[in-house]
């Protein structure tokens, strides 16, 4: 960005997901979607587990999944000046 002349927040702002470490040492830090990893994962082998118990022909061929409530982490890659801030998503 900074090679074409952009400045972040200013004209292109940057969100990532899953607030890696890395996100928190960028500069600017870059604002992030935090889920919970250990949640999702036992949601999902939960569900994969449900899905082996059933009977071949009981399977539903349509797609299957959960929802789950993250966190926004508002960092200087979106707003100026609010690092560590944090804001609930949900219903996303």
């Amino acid at each position: 960005m900074k090679q074409k002349g952009k400045h972040i927040p200013e004209d292109v702002k940057i969100i990532g997901y899953d607030d890696s470490f890395v996100s928190t040492i960028t500069e600017p830090s870059i604002s992030t979607i935090h889920v919970p990893k250990v949640s999702a994962g036992v949601k999902a082998a939960n569900l994969l587990f449900s899905l082996m118990d059933r009977n071949k022909d009981d399977l539903i061929h349509e797609p299957v999944g959960f929802r789950m409530e993250g966190r926004l982490i508002v960092r200087n890659s979106t707003v100026p000046g609010m690092d560590e801030e944090n804001w609930l998503v949900s219903e996303w």
